[in-house]
């Protein structure tokens, strides 16, 4: 039953972080990569932060461990999600999920190297069609175009992404799950958003903010509420219990769940991203019914 609700956990994570995909791409016609990714990262941690406080209170927040949270959340999510966004710029949401189909991979090698994890044919192939369920969603998507370049800068962000996941749950045992993934989105907020507006003193917020529209700000919302904040510390608790490289495995899944939102909206249903949805889900049954070592933070 615990297996079910971190798959659950994942799943919630990456229907969030899908619906906020066609929010950044309207928000990207408007502004800059960086500061959009910048500007989100502080929403977002003040939203993490008031949650964290609301379950937990004031004496949790006080074990703030401020370099870990610099250290894991600035590099391997304030880096790598810089990456991400800046390649979604480049081209379209398509080019972000062909390179988080190979996130598997990633997850696995670093398991692999850190955790001691062996490997059998029933995992290796479940990986395998968990990819190959991914590439085949891209096919789908009516914005189905990609960018070279677009894609050899998010693939660095899928490395960095998939390491501090794994980093945040194993090096932060004694705090909750809830706790890890707030920490990780304050100090990807602190490493992102503090140089930004640093080196770009310029930027008058009061100026940006009333220039929006109420159609800009439920995107910003959604960008920063559901895409970062509560996907994040869904997909940490997911990772906690199923390990990186099985939980990873949900990442391919991201492309079927914004065709979704697109056909709720009017859009159209592709039968395509449904088949290869299936394919994901016979990914994750087969890794998490092999023999292989299993690897679990607790």
């Amino acid at each position: 039953m615990a297996k079910l609700y971190s798959n659950l956990f994942c799943i919630s994570a990456m229907i969030l972080w899908a619906a906020s995909f066609p929010a950044k791409d309207i928000l990207l016609k408007i502004w800059d990569p960086l500061f959009l990714y910048a500007f989100g990262l502080v929403i977002a941690s003040l939203l993490t932060l008031g949650i964290w406080f609301f379950f937990e209170g004031i004496k949790e927040i006080r074990k703030f461990p401020w370099i870990k949270a610099l250290i894991i959340g600035g590099i391997g999510f304030g880096a790598g999600g810089s990456f991400f966004i800046f390649a979604q710029s480049l081209s379209s949401a398509v080019t972000v999920a062909i390179a988080a189909a190979f996130m598997p991979i990633f997850g696995t090698m670093i398991e692999m190297l850190l955790d001691g994890r062996s490997l059998t044919a029933r995992f290796i192939l479940g990986v395998f069609v968990s990819i190959l369920g991914g590439l085949l969603m891209t096919f789908g998507s009516d914005e189905g175009f990609y960018n070279a370049l677009g894609l050899l800068i998010a693939l660095p962000a899928v490395i960095l992404f998939a390491w501090a996941s794994r980093q945040i749950t194993k090096s932060l045992p004694d705090f909750s799950n809830l706790a890890q993934g707030s920490i990780s989105i304050l100090g990807a907020g602190l490493a992102v958003s503090i140089p930004y507006f640093s080196f770009h003193n310029g930027v008058n917020l009061g100026m940006v903010l009333g220039s929006l529209d109420i159609y800009h700000i439920v995107c910003i919302l959604i960008f920063a509420a559901a895409g970062i904040s509560i996907s994040q510390v869904l997909w940490i608790k997911g990772v906690a219990q199923l390990g990186i490289a099985m939980a990873s495995i949900h990442m391919n899944s991201a492309p079927f769940y914004v065709m979704l939102f697109v056909f709720l909206l009017g859009g159209s249903w592709v039968w395509l991203q449904f088949w290869a949805l299936i394919l994901v889900i016979i990914g994750v049954f087969l890794t998490q019914t092999d023999n292989s070592k299993s690897i679990n933070s607790k």
